[in-house]
């Protein structure tokens, strides 16, 4: 899924109209390649449940030029992936990874707070 995500977001860096954000994003690609807490050589292979329905919604959009659709499965399949590398963090025994917030639910948090 880290192949997944670095091709969207140099998709992102190279197709986005907006300067700032295609500078942005490249960044966030360096630090997925260079920096990801997760060495898959050592932690092994992460399984991804929706895997399967996530790339072709993924293919789905690009092939239909779909840019809201690439950018919800996008958001999406970036979010399982923190969820995922969060539990991988919990398995391996990292301290303070309890504490921090998975991002949906932080956002389900704010929405339920305003109704």
């Amino acid at each position: 899924m880290v192949a997944t995500i670095s091709v969207c977001l140099q998709i992102i860096v190279r197709y986005c109209p907006l300067k700032t954000i295609r500078d942005v994003y490249s960044k966030i690609t360096l630090l997925l390649l260079n920096g990801s807490v997760l060495r898959l050589s050592e932690t092994g292979d992460m399984e991804v449940p929706e895997w399967p329905s996530m790339s072709k919604a993924l293919s789905e959009s690009l092939i239909r030029r779909d840019d809201e659709a690439f950018s919800a499965e996008f958001r999406r399949m970036t979010e399982m992936h923190f969820v995922i590398t969060k539990q991988k963090l919990l398995e391996i025994g990292i301290e303070g990874i309890e504490t921090i917030v998975d991002p949906v639910k932080q956002e389900d948090q704010k929405v339920n707070s305003k109704e």
